[in-house]
Formats: C-alpha cells, sequence, structure tokens
C-alpha cells in the first residue's frame, strides 16, 4: 500500500461484529495488506483465529479504485450465516496448501515441537534433579542403616547387662560361615571397588557355634575392614586351625590403628580418633560386643595393627572333638 492510502470503517465493522474496537487493525500494516489483496480478489476476506482478532471474522471488502494514488475498502457485515458456512467450507479447500505454507503455520508446528522435545536446558535440569534426588536417597538410606545399627547394637548392649547372650549352639561349617559374611558385604566393598580374598581351608572343619551370632561377628569385623580403608584396597580373610581351636583373620591394608588405641579398641564406646574414623560413623559397641559373643562361645579375639599400614583382627572358636580325631 502507497503512504496515502488508508481505510474507512475497520474500527465500526470490528465493533459492529465482535462488540469491541480491535486494535489489531491500527498500524497493523501487514493486516492491512492481506485484508486489501483478499477483498480485491474474491470479494471476501477470512481470518480465521488470526492473533488479536479473537474470533473468527468473514466480512466483505468492495474495492473502488478512486484516481491513481488512492484505494478506498468498505467493510460491510451484511453476510448471511449460510455464505459464511459456504465460504469457509470453500476458503477450507482452497487455501489448505497454501495455509501449511504460511508463518502461523510454521509457527504451530515449531510450536507443538518444542512442546514434545523439551529444550537441552530444561533436559539437562530435570537430570540434575534426578541426580540430586538419588543423591539424598542414598543418605536417607544411610542414615538409615546406621540407626537400625545403633538400635541393634543397644539392644544386645541390654541382653548383655541382663545376663549375657542366648547362644544357641549348633554343629556349623566354619568356612560357610566366613563365606556367608563375605558375600554378604561383596556390594559394601565394590562401592569402594575393594577386593576381598577369601583364602579358605580345604578340609570341611566344623565347629560348635551360633550361626546367627558368628555370621554377626564376621559381618562386623568385615564392614570395619571395608569402611576404614582406603579406595581400591585389599581384605584378605583367613581361616587356621590348632589341635583345639580354629583361628579366623580379617587382615586390611586400611589406615591402620594408632598403639595408644590398640589396649581399648574392644571397650564398650571406645571410637579411635581420626578424620576417616568419624566419617564411618560407628557406635562404638560393634567390636564391643564381637568380644562378648566370641567370648561366650568360649573363644578369644584380639587384633594386630601398624598405623597407617593397615590392622589384623583375628579371633578363635573352639573345635569339636572328632575334628582332632580327623586331624
Amino acid at each position: 500500500m502507497k503512504k496515502n492510502d488508508h481505510i474507512d470503517g475497520a474500527a465500526t465493522l470490528c465493533q459492529n461484529i465482535m462488540d469491541e474496537v480491535s486494535s489489531v487493525f491500527v498500524g497493523n500494516m501487514q493486516l492491512l495488506k492481506k485484508l486489501l489483496a483478499a477483498g480485491i480478489a474474491n470479494g471476501h476476506v477470512l481470518l480465521e483465529d488470526y492473533p488479536g482478532v479473537g474470533k473468527t471474522l468473514l466480512v466483505k471488502a468492495l474495492a473502488k479504485t478512486i484516481g491513481c494514488h488512492h484505494t478506498r475498502i468498505q467493510f460491510t457485515p451484511d453476510i448471511l450465516p449460510a455464505d459464511i458456512i459456504g465460504t469457509r467450507i470453500w476458503k477450507q479447500k482452497e487455501n489448505k496448501f497454501e495455509l501449511m505454507k504460511g508463518p502461523i503455520f510454521t509457527n504451530i508446528l515449531l510450536a507443538d515441537e518444542i512442546n514434545r522435545t523439551p529444550p537441552k536446558s530444561q533436559s539437562a535440569l530435570l537430570e540434575a534433579m534426578a541426580e540430586r534426588q538419588m543423591e539424598f536417597l542414598g543418605i536417607i538410606d544411610k542414615q538409615s542403616e546406621h540407626l537400625v545399627m545403633l538400635i541393634n547394637d543397644l539392644i544386645d548392649i541390654q541382653r548383655l547387662e541382663a545376663g549375657g547372650f542366648q547362644i544357641d549352639k549348633s554343629t556349623e561349617l566354619i568356612d560357610e560361615l566366613v563365606s556367608d559374611a563375605v558375600h554378604e558385604l561383596s556390594n559394601l566393598a565394590l562401592q569402594k571397588r575393594i577386593t576381598i580374598n577369601n583364602e579358605q581351608m580345604t578340609s570341611q572343619l566344623q565347629v560348635p557355634a551360633d550361626k546367627i551370632r558368628i555370621k554377626q561377628v564376621m559381618v562386623n569385623l568385615l564392614s570395619n575392614a571395608i569402611k576404614f580403608s582406603h579406595d581400591e584396597g585389599i581384605i584378605r580373610v583367613k581361616t587356621d586351625k590348632s589341635d583345639t581351636e580354629v583361628v579366623v583373620h580379617v587382615e586390611d591394608n586400611g589406615i591402620g590403628i594408632p598403639q595408644s588405641a590398640i589396649g581399648r579398641i574392644f571397650d564398650r564406646f571406645h571410637q579411635v580418633d581420626g578424620s576417616l574414623t568419624r566419617k564411618a560413623q560407628g557406635t562404638g559397641l560393634g567390636l564391643y560386643i564381637v568380644k562378648q559373643i566370641v567370648e561366650a562361645h568360649g573363644g578369644r579375639i584380639w587384633v594386630e595393627s601398624v598405623e597407617g599400614e593397615g590392622s589384623i583382627f583375628s579371633f578363635t572358636l573352639p573345635i569339636e572333638a572328632k575334628n582332632n580325631k580327623d586331624s
């Protein structure tokens, strides 16, 4: 359109049809050009869901050329409903592919693609949230395990003070007891890439023992070895026997124990000071309870350690008489 072209009656038409004055006509050269071109070519203009219009708008356009520089467009809302329906169907068929090539259709496709495919920033944010949630769940899980361990230790302490453990002995294979505990702690060791070497004896050595309690001893010693070892460390589990007893050793190459703490390591509520021991969050009851269990079986327990090099915890269990005859 030329600079001096103008539109008459647009605001009045919008007010009659939509009961309001639409500001979309004012200053919108793109819309005016569309109205002018369609009105001259077809005598009708179909505006469906045009941004700013707010509803389907169908008007007649009559063009009169006045002089050489002025075009006067008059919009009239005098179309019957039948004309509107027929014109709409015709326009939909006529302009189906033209509409698909227009900028509005392109924008719709783009918006739909954005809705179906979240931007990378949103995906990254969701991934970060998921990782953060898993981190919190891991913390909750560890704290729950720590709480369960503390409760169990306190229950055992109460039983001890009330008259000792109830030991239910049966004939057990010592290698099976050790292997069960190693298997149970394998996932914990895997988290720190620690290798547990279980060096079993070839003979099927039997001991009179409370299976649950001896497993508790092994789990405690192995979990301590894992907690106080560095990543990618090595833990050795070995069994020996003498004429009267079997000896189980749990050896690690971790942080070790100061010589000043070795004499009190099996005392109740005793914890070795150090950053790694605080990080492990022990209760100070585990080794005390282990000692009570071993002694209730008629055995002994001790530790050898060099600070900075590792520790070896060992305990004994009496063997059955028939094992002595077989050896």
